[in-house]
C-alpha cells in the first residue's frame, strides 16, 4: 500500500491524523493519484495541519516529498536507534531537530 491509498482512506472516513508515517521503499506505486496530491487533499478535507514523514528503509535517489511542502518530511535509511526515532518525535511536537544526527 503507498501512501496516496492511506490518505484516500483517511479522507473517506474523516481520520483526523496528526502525523502519517510511511516506512517504504519508495519503488511502490499504488492508488489513483501521487500521495503529495492526496495528502492535499486531506489537507483542504479534514486537518489541514497534518504532518507527514517518509522513511526510507534504503536510501534512494528519489523522494515523495516536494521541496516546498512544510508538513512533509523525508528520512532517508532509518536508523533504528536514537536520530529516526527523536526526528520522529520532534516531527509530532512540532519542534526543530538537527537535520544531521549523529
Amino acid at each position: 500500500m503507498t501512501a496516496s491509498v492511506a490518505y484516500d482512506w483517511a479522507i473517506k472516513h474523516k481520520f483526523k491524523a496528526d502525523v502519517f508515517c510511511f516506512w517504504t521503499d519508495y519503488e511502490s506505486w499504488e492508488g489513483r493519484k501521487h500521495p503529495s496530491q492526496a495528502l492535499s487533499e486531506y489537507h483542504r478535507k479534514v486537518n489541514p495541519q497534518a504532518k507527514a514523514v517518509y522513511v526510507t528503509l534504503a536510501p534512494y535517489n528519489i523522494s515523495l516529498v516536494e521541496p516546498q511542502a512544510s508538513m512533509l518530511w523525508g528520512i532517508a535509511g532509518f536508523d533504528p536507534d536514537d536520530c529516526s526515532r527523536r526526528a520522529l518525535i520532534c516531527l509530532k511536537l512540532g519542534v526543530p531537530f538537527p537535520r544531521k544526527c549523529s
